[in-house]
């Protein structure tokens, strides 16, 4: 298992990514309300539901999308193979 702070970070280092927050509420209601982004992305385990806190984004013009898992592409194995390639534990 990959630590939270491990996979915000990879997941940070991308350009697409403007920030991560790790949080520790069950739902990330009270943080968006503050943050406020535009697009709140969720895996395809939420397709064909509503997403809970959709509105926080859509109250404002932005949007909530549901996002194909790919195959392979899981942070931890992939953040794992990583620090095995740089000889770090």
């Amino acid at each position: 298992m990959v630590a939270d702070h491990e996979r915000a970070a990879l997941t940070e280092a991308l350009d697409c990514v403007d920030g991560v927050l790790v949080f520790a509420e069950d739902t990330p209601e009270r943080v968006l309300a503050e943050l406020r982004p535009d697009i709140r992305v969720k895996g395809d385990d939420h397709a064909g539901r509503r997403i809970s806190e959709a509105g926080l984004a859509e109250g404002r013009g932005g949007e909530a999308i549901v996002v194909p898992y790919l195959n392979g592409h899981f942070t931890n194995p992939f953040v794992i193979r990583l620090t095995q390639q740089a000889g770090t534990p």
